[in-house]
């Protein structure tokens, strides 16, 4: 069975007996050659443009789903509390509706 993180590893041995053994763990990976930073040295700069994200801004990223487990009410809260005027949010993934 995989599992795409220790934590859901953890998870599936608490619920089910299945032997630790028979568990593999798949990380999330990035493709380096496709998201080399240096191959495309303009692109962050064409991103910030079309997001209208000024440049002196500092962004903060959290990519996810299922918004409540994975704590975007606790970055918001975060975020507000740093009272940063440089500092954003960007979210990106969609809650799961139903």
């Amino acid at each position: 069975m995989l599992c795409l993180s220790e934590y859901v590893k953890r998870d599936v041995l608490e619920h089910y007996a299945i032997a630790p053994n028979r568990l593999a763990t798949l990380f999330n990976a990035v493709d380096l050659a496709r998201f080399d930073p240096s191959a495309r040295p303009s692109a962050g700069a064409e991103l910030r443009k079309y997001l209208h994200i000024a440049p002196g801004k500092v962004v903060a990223l959290m990519i996810a789903q299922d918004f409540a487990r994975k704590g975007l009410r606790e970055a918001i809260l975060a975020t507000a509390k740093l009272r940063d005027r440089r500092l954003m949010l960007l979210v990106v993934g969609r809650e799961r509706r139903g």
